[in-house]
């Protein structure tokens, strides 16, 4: 993945250090889970940087709303547009997956843009 973030930026998105599958390897080549609680909902984050693998849970009251496993993540970048912080992970031209953002504070918001054959989504609302 490249971009991605550095350690500091990554734990202050997530306000919390990531679990590592071993302790002794650099992030970026190992498995981070990061998991932050806002009241009633729970994020939990795994990302495996060398392996271009990310996988995102949201549970509200116990109940899973989100669930992706997400393959030929290409980079990883912390953005701050208008106040508001959020992860953007990109994919490969081929995933049929244009960006994923991630919000977190104020509120929880995940939002992916999808392309079709090419064409991006936004096309279809374009007046």
């Amino acid at each position: 993945m490249k971009p991605f973030p550095d350690k500091f930026e990554l734990i202050s998105f997530f306000e919390s250090r990531p679990a590592l599958l071993d302790p002794h390897v650099d992030w970026y080549y190992n498995h981070l889970t990061f998991i932050t609680t806002d009241n009633a909902d729970r994020i939990e984050c795994e990302i495996e940087p060398a392996n271009l693998l990310m996988k995102l849970r949201w549970y509200r009251d116990g109940s899973e709303l989100v669930n992706l496993n997400l393959e030929v993540v290409t980079g990883l970048k912390i953005e701050n547009r208008g106040g508001k912080e959020s992860l953007r992970a990109t994919f490969s031209e081929t995933s049929g997956i244009g960006s994923l953002l991630i919000q977190l504070k104020p509120s929880i918001h995940v939002f992916m843009e999808l392309k079709i054959s090419g064409l991006d989504v936004r096309d279809f609302y374009k007046t």
